[in-house]
């Protein structure tokens, strides 16, 4: 008669899916929390908001200003967001363009 906990190994394909099902597990809890950071932040008014110009240099791209002006702890996708908000911009900018930065904290 057989007891339990004899001979009960997993076989390799079976533990191949639990990892993959825990890694897909982990992938969606982080994108989530993502996702609910960027959507709890507090909506800024750009109608109101401080802003100061800024001239579009060779090389620059919307994501690389962002990273350069944003406030530490802001999402560079809605700092991105918020230039292009404030200047009516469709994702296209040239070198010596004048646009936009709100002046977050």
């Amino acid at each position: 008669m057989r007891q339990f906990g004899d001979n009960h190994k997993l076989t390799k394909g079976f533990q191949l899916t639990i990892a993959l099902v825990c890694l897909v597990f982990v992938l969606i809890l982080i994108g989530g929390l993502q996702l609910y950071a960027f959507f709890i932040s507090p909506p800024i008014d750009l109608e109101r908001v401080e802003t100061f110009e800024y001239q579009v240099k060779s090389g620059d791209t919307l994501w690389t200003i962002a990273e350069r002006f944003k406030p530490v702890e802001m999402d560079t996708r809605e700092f991105v967001y918020y230039i292009r908000e404030l200047n009516d911009n469709d994702g296209k900018i040239f070198p010596g363009q004048v646009i936009k930065i709100p002046k977050l904290e």
